[in-house]
C-alpha cells in the first residue's frame, strides 16, 4: 500500500502561477469589490501582500467610510411617567 501511495504522489503535480486571479484584476474592479464588501475588507486584505497594498491604498484614498446611508431620529414627548407602563400601554401613548 505504501508503494501505491508513493506512485500516486509521484504523479501529482501542482501548477502554481504565483499570482491569484484576484491579483490580476484591474484596480478599478478591485476597488469596486472593496466598495461592495467594506465590512470584510480586513479579511480580503489577508489574501496576499499585493491585495493588502491595494486595500491600504483604497482606505487611504477614502476620506470617510459610510456604513449607513440614511438615519432618522423621531422624538415625541409622552406625557406622564413611563416607568410604570407596560409595553402595550407605552405603545398606545406613542403609537
Amino acid at each position: 500500500q505504501d508503494a501505491l501511495l508513493e506512485t500516486d504522489l509521484s504523479q501529482l503535480s501542482i501548477h502554481d502561477s504565483g499570482i491569484s486571479l484576484i491579483e490580476k484584476f484591474p484596480r478599478e474592479l478591485l476597488w469596486k469589490i472593496f466598495d461592495m464588501t467594506l465590512e470584510s475588507i480586513h479579511n480580503i486584505r489577508l489574501i496576499s501582500r499585493a491585495i493588502k497594498s491595494e486595500g491600504d491604498q483604497y482606505l487611504l484614498q477614502r476620506k470617510t467610510i459610510h456604513f449607513v446611508n440614511h438615519v432618522v431620529f423621531d422624538f415625541q414627548c409622552v406625557p406622564g411617567p413611563l416607568r410604570d407602563l407596560s409595553p402595550d400601554e407605552l405603545w398606545d401613548r406613542v403609537g
